[in-house]
């Protein structure tokens, strides 16, 4: 069984660690370098509301969802992501879920393959 973790990352600690790449969106989400790369180009783009899974996400989340895939849109062109990125969002166990705080992996710098997994 995977462990209910949540993402609980200061600003600050993610500044130290030079991971923070974006945090100008009116206080709802961040965006910062995965630690476990799988690309060139590998970030998270995650709300600071606590939504554990996307199976979580209320009809009252629409415009949050929404401005998530807005942040990782303009993160890609700051990262230089001109010829394409992938999105990911893992959901449960079976999607291989591993931290219980919604989020949205942007990869790209390279050829992505398919099928994924």
């Amino acid at each position: 069984m995977i462990a209910n973790k949540c993402l609980k990352m200061r600003p600050s600690v993610l500044f130290a660690q030079k991971l923070l790449i974006w945090n100008a969106c009116r206080n709802l989400c961040m965006a910062f370098r995965d630690i476990s790369a799988q690309a060139p180009k590998h970030f998270l783009v995650i709300p600071r509301k606590l939504i554990p899974s996307l199976s979580d996400a209320s009809s009252g989340d629409t415009e949050l969802l929404g401005h998530l895939l807005q942040v990782a849109k303009q993160v890609a062109a700051q990262e230089k992501l001109e010829n394409g990125y992938r999105l990911v969002i893992n959901n449960g166990p079976d999607g291989a879920q591993s931290v219980y705080h919604l989020h949205i992996h942007v990869l790209g710098g390279r050829q992505m393959l398919w099928p994924p997994g």
